[in-house]
């Protein structure tokens, strides 16, 4: 998930005292351990587009870990991937209906991404999203979105508000939009609606900017100590930077707590085993 192993990550964080509360609004130390994770190639200087990834890979982490179970399920080699042939063969063998099965079936080329022949979980969260969320929205059934189609998404939350709340959401919503739909063609295909359903578009659109707020020398690059200092930064408060750098630094707090449970639990295992010795 992480371009650096997470054991690396782990021993880099500052690490609470005793009795200390590990998360908080936003310390410094926090903030620290953010830039960690950020940097990539750990050269204490993250770029605009360096800092991506990151985003990209925690906001469709739940997505990708859902995929993993169902690729697992219809794996029959075990190889972490599923070929055309696991995937349509066991597709076959569901209660959905030929034409939804074909269209399925049909669509593995356009989700292998790199063109390998294999859909690894990454590959398969988007197509998991086609067919579990995206498909609510289609009303034609062709298998994209148009700006229509699209809008249908905030029509829940619009139900009782004013005409102005509509109108804003409407322009708001118009400029998601094009900024889904990279290939220009006004329509959203599968990966497009991914990015929006995954969270991944809104991150990477806060994580930019984080960056512009943080960059206080424009230099390009961001230190430690300037993404610590944003936090005095007047647009900082309340905006999609800082709700979604919380939203990170909680995130990271809970895989380095899982990590280091898993570590604490595999050092008692390698104990009692030598104990038994």
């Amino acid at each position: 998930m992480f371009s650096r192993p997470l054991v690396v990550l782990f021993a880099l964080l500052p690490r609470p005292a005793f009795g200390q509360e590990l998360i908080k609004a936003m310390t410094s130390d926090q903030m620290r351990t953010l830039h960690i994770f950020l940097d990539t190639d750990g050269d204490s200087a993250v770029s605009s587009e360096e800092g991506v990834p990151f985003v990209r890979d925690l906001a469709s982490s739940h997505f990708t870990y859902d995929a993993a179970r169902v690729v697992a399920l219809m794996d029959a080699d075990g190889d972490g991937a599923l070929t055309f042939v696991e995937f349509s063969d066991d597709l076959r063998q569901t209660s959905l209906e030929e034409a939804r099965k074909n269209d399925l079936i049909g669509r593995f080329a356009e989700f292998d991404a790199d063109g390998d022949g294999l859909l690894t979980p990454a590959e398969a969260a988007p197509l998991m999203c086609y067919m579990f969320h995206m498909g609510k929205l289609d009303a034609d059934g062709d298998g994209a979105l148009d700006y229509e189609e699209f809008a249908q998404v905030a029509a829940p939350k619009l139900e009782g508000r004013s005409q102005k709340h509509v109108e804003q959401s409407a322009r708001e919503g118009r400029d998601i939009f094009v900024g889904l739909d990279t290939d220009g063609d006004g329509r959203l295909d599968a990966r497009e609606y991914f990015l929006y359903e995954s969270g991944v578009y809104a991150g990477v659109v806060a994580w930019k900017m984080l960056f512009d707020l943080a960059d206080a020398d424009e230099d390009g690059g961001v230190t430690a100590e300037e993404l610590v200092m944003v936090r005095e930064h007047p647009k900082f408060a309340g905006s999609a930077a800082y709700h979604h750098s919380k939203s990170w630094i909680e995130k990271i707090e809970k895989i380095a707590r899982h990590a280091e449970s898993e570590a604490k639990e595999r050092t008692t295992e390698n104990s009692d085993e030598t104990m038994e010795l």
